[in-house]
């Protein structure tokens, strides 16, 4: 009961806190009050999820009245010593993370002051005094993954430099694990005093290594060996490419990339694997709808198929699996690419030269000559290869490609912007794919929730809604990750006469999609909302990538 009452008074004050300040209303406040003893929540926590307030909100209204300090983990250096204190388990299961030590008093990164469960067992584990610093749960979850996976080396563990056996195991060791982590990039980041080895994974960096900063030139020769790249540059960028077999016999392609800096070369790695190149468009997460729309589109023999998206948005993934399907003995298909990912049977692949003038725009006109059924650019990246491009789809081919736009509709604001006739546009455009990657929720371990009143107004999901969140902790399954694997996120537009009339009237990019939508465009808003009610994925995913 004394313990009720306490959280009682502190939710009280917490609610003043946030209304003198002007971040809730008086009204607000008596909503967040009624639904927290409606759902037996806590006052903050229901703020959060009304969507009233955010987390820091809350963390700097707590750090005032119980006074305690609050950190921001995003800029804290957390003394590596410290994580000896709780292991990774305890930590992920307690959210609760050691800071660092001063003056025999442990710091302890925690959420919630007055979970005094919590508190008591990291005294009882850590065997220290403790003293409590407020911090994001999201932050926690995220430190607590990337601190516990960090694998330090100390310089005597590498023995002598000039032992190319040790630097070699170690250089293998890097990318055998980040294979087996299904890591997409390998980043050899040095800095001051350290080198960090760190691997994209499911789209998220994670730091996975540290090592001594002097071991920076050795393993960037190493891979500069492996890469067939000048080992005395390091003054310039330098691109190379290498295929690596794992124990399991299967070869990988990497495609690597160093950038000079002030503390030594950092190296990045892009991990191909070979059979995803032919991945088919089943895999890829199109809904059924949009697949035989998609299978309709580019089954035309003229036009323009484009596909769109920021950078690491799975546009060459998309277009290699439309090709997969395309490629039959009877067509020929030519390529031009910056760089080369996946190599395909049947298909003759070109790659961009600049410095032997092999560009997008003079590599397409070649292949005008080369006879072509069907052209793929990898990107439309001036005037010159546009119009190229649409001479190619008038003149009989299909024609697949790529751009960096956000939806389906700044297409046409794009190229009208670039100079294309708007009537070229509209005569030659078959289909346009805008999409995303997205992490999968774990299956094993995510749970239902209700919507929130935010996530209606601004998602627009129905009261009553269920969707699923993502575990704090993990689970086996996921790697203590709450996600594991990635999908599509697809919007695809089908051009319609009504909208190529407003395109050649030279409308405004806001009346063009609104006319899509009323044509039954699914944007990917929509979509997403259809991921997050069949359980594939999270809100709080679908803020992180939109």
């Amino acid at each position: 009961m004394r313990l009720k009452n306490t959280i009682l008074d502190q939710d009280k004050r917490l609610g003043d806190y946030l209304v003198n300040r002007n971040i809730i209303s008086s009204e607000q406040a008596k909503t967040i009050a009624d639904k927290a003893v409606e759902t037996n929540s806590k006052f903050g926590e229901t703020a959060i999820n009304l969507g009233m307030v955010d987390d820091i909100d809350i963390l700097n209204a707590l750090s005032e009245q119980q006074d305690l300090p609050f950190v921001d983990l995003k800029t804290f250096n957390i003394e590596r010593t410290a994580l000896e204190y709780l292991d990774k388990e305890a930590a992920r299961r307690l959210l609760a993370i050691p800071l660092f030590e001063a003056d025999d008093v442990l710091a302890i990164g925690i959420h919630d002051p007055l979970d005094l469960k919590t508190i008591d067992e990291v005294i009882l584990k850590t065997g220290r005094t403790i003293q409590a610093v407020l911090c994001s749960k999201d932050q926690l979850k995220n430190i607590i993954q990337s601190s516990y996976s960090i694998e330090i080396v100390d310089e005597e563990d590498l023995k002598d430099e000039d032992n190319a056996s040790v630097i070699i195991d170690l250089v293998e060791k890097i990318i055998e694990e980040a294979v087996e982590s299904d890591a997409s990039d390998i980043h050899i980041q040095p800095s001051e005093f350290e080198l960090d080895i760190r691997y994209r994974i499911d789209g998220i960096i994670q730091s996975i290594m540290v090592l001594p900063q002097s071991r920076t030139r050795s393993i960037n020769s190493r891979l500069k060996v492996m890469s067939n790249l000048d080992i005395a540059e390091t003054r310039k960028p330098q691109d190379g490419r290498f295929k690596y077999q794992m124990p399991s016999g299967k070869v990988f392609d990497f495609r690597v990339s160093t950038y000079p800096t002030d503390h030594g070369e950092k190296t990045v790695m892009r991990i191909l694997d070979p059979s995803k190149g032919q991945i088919s468009l089943n895999k890829l997460g199109f809904s059924k709808s949009a697949l035989d729309k998609w299978h309709e589109a580019i089954g035309n023999s003229t036009g323009i198929i484009l596909v769109t998206g920021p950078t690491g948005s799975g546009k060459s993934t998309t277009l290699y699996a439309t090709l997969g399907l395309l490629n039959t003995p009877d067509v020929n298909i030519l390529t031009i690419e910056d760089p080369v990912e996946y190599n395909m049977r049947g298909i003759a692949q070109g790659q961009v030269n600049e410095k032997a003038g092999m560009t997008f725009s003079a590599a397409l006109s070649s292949m005008l000559r080369q006879d072509p059924d069907i052209i793929m650019v990898g990107e439309m990246r001036d005037v010159a290869t546009i119009e190229l491009a649409v001479r190619a789809a008038l003149t009989g081919h299909l024609v697949l490609s790529t751009l960096h736009t956000n939806d389906t509709t700044s297409s046409y604001a794009r190229l009208l912007d670039m100079g294309i006739d708007p009537f070229l546009i509209t005569s030659t455009l078959r289909a346009i794919i805008a999409q995303r990657l997205i992490r999968r929720i774990c299956s094993v371990c995510k749970t239902p929730r209700s919507v929130n009143d935010y996530e209606q107004e601004k998602l627009g999901f129905n009261s009553g809604d269920t969707v699923f969140q993502a575990s704090e902790k993990g689970c086996q399954n996921c790697g203590g990750k709450g996600y594991r694997g990635r999908t599509g996120l697809y919007e695809l537009l089908i051009p319609t006469l009504k909208l190529n009339e407003m395109v050649n009237n030279r409308l405004s990019d806001h009346e063009i999609r609104n006319q899509a939508k009323l044509d039954g465009l699914l944007t990917i808003k929509a979509e997403s909302r259809r991921l997050a009610l069949e359980g594939i994925t999270s809100i709080e995913e679908i803020t992180r990538v939109l």
